[in-house]
């Protein structure tokens, strides 16, 4: 009944002649029945079927995943911090030498010099997921919730005793805010089947009963901010879509300039909705390399090697 509500609510938002204290009233009990649904989710005797249903869809990328985290890891640790250069990333410990007129406060990233001491790589990923009412709505139609729990599980698995090299966290964010949801936290990672069923399961009841609305761009700024502030070597967001922009008014130009606003964090949208066109729209509108169309989970650890490639080249 409360789902109903909001279902009508959500309808009649933009409508005139419905009254704000109407539409808190619908918001309020969609918020007490995701809450009595969160208590109901327990789970059953089902639960390693399920859990195996989504991981069966993931299983190949996973193992390919994983060969890529290692890959990037061993190559990282080839390629430091150069420090000194005329351009590049502003090296924050030489501001006193640019106010005393040196050129020479930058740095990038390039190959080891000869002699230089290795050293381990921390890597700081934050992944952004779409619980948004269309994953829900649309879910029907092309499976896009199911390939939006495909996609975390294949996050989580893949990065399964990594943490050493990449620390994580993953956040989600709806119509009900773009923080909706703090799924993973920064070293406190879902371990074994039940923790991670139980986190798809609550994406999923979250999916069903947020508010309606948009909060991807916001979304994706608060997640370059904060990975911006982790001690890391190399930072990335990955903000995970579904492609649904054009129904809300926005503008993906504006995006454009959301990802690319760091330089210390590499930011990209992965796009995972079924509507191609309406996501080579996106794609084309977003900066070189910073945007990527993937409609299909066959696709997820290419798509990733992809983009870790370029961030080694300096591309991305």
């Amino acid at each position: 009944h409360a789902l109903g509500l909001l279902r009508l609510a959500q309808h009649v938002e933009k409508a005139e002649g419905v009254s704000q204290e109407a539409l808190e009233s619908a918001k309020r009990m969609a918020d007490e029945a995701y809450a009595e649904r969160l208590r109901d989710i327990g789970l059953n005797a089902h639960d390693a079927e399920l859990h195996d249903a989504y991981s069966s869809g993931v299983a190949p990328q996973v193992v390919r995943m994983r060969r890529v985290l290692h890959d990037h890891r061993e190559k990282a640790r080839e390629r430091v911090w150069l420090k000194g250069r005329p351009n590049g990333e502003l090296d924050e410990s030489r501001i006193v030498d640019g106010l005393a007129g040196s050129s020479s406060i930058y740095k990038h990233r390039g190959p080891k010099p000869a002699g230089a001491s290795g050293g381990g790589k921390r890597v700081s990923l934050r992944f952004v997921m779409d619980l948004s009412g269309s994953m829900y709505t649309f879910e029907r139609l092309d499976g896009r919730k199911t390939r939006l729990l495909e996609v975390a599980l294949f996050v989580m698995q893949a990065l399964e005793g990594l943490e050493s090299t990449y620390e994580w966290s993953m956040v989600g964010h709806s119509g009900t805010g773009p923080e909706a949801e703090q799924l993973v936290t920064w070293g406190e990672y879902p371990q074994g089947e039940h923790a991670r069923l139980a986190m798809l399961k609550r994406m999923e009841a979250h999916t069903q009963f947020c508010h309606s609305g948009d909060k991807t761009f916001e979304a994706s700024r608060r997640a370059i901010a904060n990975v911006a502030s982790r001690e890391a070597d190399e930072r990335f967001v990955f903000i995970i879509s579904d492609a649904d922009l054009a129904r809300y008014g926005l503008d993906p130009k504006e995006w454009s300039g959301i990802l690319t606003s760091d330089a210390s964090v590499g930011a990209y949208a992965i796009l995972i909705a079924s509507n191609e066109d309406e996501a080579a729209r996106i794609h084309a509108d977003l900066a070189p390399g910073r945007g990527h169309v993937c409609t299909d989970t066959s696709q997820l650890a290419v798509t990733f090697e992809k983009i870790f490639q370029a961030s080694l080249s300096g591309d991305g």
